[in-house]
C-alpha cells in the first residue's frame, strides 16, 4: 500500500527527495508498528486509509491545476488534513480497543506520514496547513467522542 502512494507522489512532486525521505519514514513506521502489535499495530490500517483519502483530495486538485490558479494550496491541504482529522478522530472513538488514545496517536502519525505525500509537492506550508489541521481535528473529535460516551 505504501509503494504506490510514494510511486504517484514520485511522479508529481518534481523532485525525488521529499517523497523518498516521506515514503522511508513511512514504511519504517508501518514495519515498526505491525511488528509491535496491540494498538500499535491496529492503528496502521486506519492511519493508511485516512491518510490516502487525504492524500487524494490536494493531489487530484494538484493534478486539474484548480489550487494552482488561485495559490489555494494551503487551504485545500488543510481542510483535507480536517476531513481526515475528523475520519480518524470519529473511528478511532468509536473502536473497542484498550488503549483508544494511544491507537489514536499512532494512527495520526501514519495519516500525518501518508498524507504528507499528497501535499509534498504543494510546499512546506501546504504540507504544514495538513498535519495541523489532521492533528487538531482527530484530536478534537475524538475528545468530543469520548465525552459523550
Amino acid at each position: 500500500f505504501v509503494i504506490p502512494i510514494v510511486l504517484i507522489s514520485l511522479y508529481t512532486c518534481g523532485e525525488a527527495i521529499i517523497p523518498l525521505c516521506i515514503g522511508l519514514s513511512l514504511s519504517v513506521a508501518v514495519i515498526l508498528l505491525k511488528w509491535r502489535g496491540e494498538e500499535f499495530g491496529s492503528a496502521v490500517g486506519p492511519g493508511l486509509w485516512v491518510g490516502a483519502i487525504v492524500f487524494s483530495v490536494p493531489l487530484a486538485l494538484h493534478l486539474l491545476e484548480i489550487c494552482c490558479k488561485g495559490n489555494l494550496e494551503v487551504l485545500f491541504c488543510a481542510l483535507s488534513g480536517a476531513l481526515g482529522g475528523a475520519i480518524l478522530g470519529i473511528y478511532v472513538g468509536k473502536s473497542k480497543r484498550q488503549n483508544k488514545l494511544r491507537l489514536l496517536s499512532f494512527s495520526i502519525l501514519v495519516a500525518s506520514l501518508t498524507a504528507a505525500l499528497g501535499c509534498a509537492s504543494l510546499g512546506i506550508g501546504a504540507t504544514f496547513g495538513l498535519l495541523g489541521t489532521l492533528v487538531l481535528v482527530s484530536a478534537s473529535t475524538f475528545l468530543i467522542k469520548k465525552s459523550r460516551t
